[in-house]
């Protein structure tokens, strides 16, 4: 005669753990503050009640893509064609740099842009005919690319650097109404003048005099 064989019940932890939570919940259901031990009476503890059951679930780890922190410098080539400020040079940057950061230290390398005191904000970095904003990161722009160039366009050229145009030089006056003088009148209307002023007072020394006077006046 066989012996029956023992069942084994098999448990499964997820409605055990709703089971030992509904039991804890109702362990202090309506139950008045003076019933509960405080800090001091925890040796007074016979038992610690049900104990939930332990889950073995995979917790996320950190991740170990190298997109993320990904520090690997990259070079970034900069060219300005414009006068006064023509030059070609290169740069190792990180891809985590703003655009702005990268303005600051190309103006630190170049000692025309530094010695003319251009600003960041004075300094524009195009990429394929489109501005990449102060804000924006190397890495948005650069994406899986070892490198990236830049042309640079500076706005705002203090006045320091441009050359300052001569004066004009104006010619002296001359004692004979005859001569043209470098003012708007011509030396016709000088002499129309002389001729009136002479009629008036007869006397040709004085006239003259006079039309000298009219010319430093004016």
């Amino acid at each position: 005669m066989s012996t029956p064989s023992a069942e084994i019940e098999v448990i499964d932890p997820e409605k055990q753990f709703v089971k030992t939570y509904v039991e804890l919940m109702e362990l202090s259901k309506n139950a008045p503050f003076d019933q509960f031990y405080s800090t001091h009476d925890y040796n007074k503890l016979s038992s610690l009640g049900p104990s939930l059951p332990k889950f073995k679930y995979n917790f996320p780890t950190t991740s170990t893509d190298q997109s993320f922190t990904d520090e690997t410098p990259k070079i970034a080539k900069f060219k300005s064609i414009k006068p006064p400020f023509k030059f070609s040079t290169e740069l190792k940057v990180s891809p985590n740099e703003s655009i702005y950061k990268i303005k600051s230290n190309l103006i630190e390398s170049i000692e025309t842009l530094k010695s003319s005191n251009i600003k960041p904000r004075d300094l524009k970095l195009m990429v394929k005919s489109k501005v990449a904003q102060d804000s924006a990161t190397l890495s948005t722009l650069i994406g899986d690319n070892q490198e990236i160039s830049f042309n640079c366009v500076i706005s705002n050229i203090p006045s320091t650097t441009t050359t300052k145009e001569p004066e004009p030089v104006i010619p002296t006056s001359n004692d004979d109404p005859e001569v043209e003088q470098p003012f708007a009148l011509s030396s016709t209307a000088w002499s129309k003048i002389y001729e009136i002023i002479l009629k008036d007072i007869n006397d040709p020394a004085k006239a003259k005099a006079l039309v000298h006077k009219f010319q430093q006046d004016i």
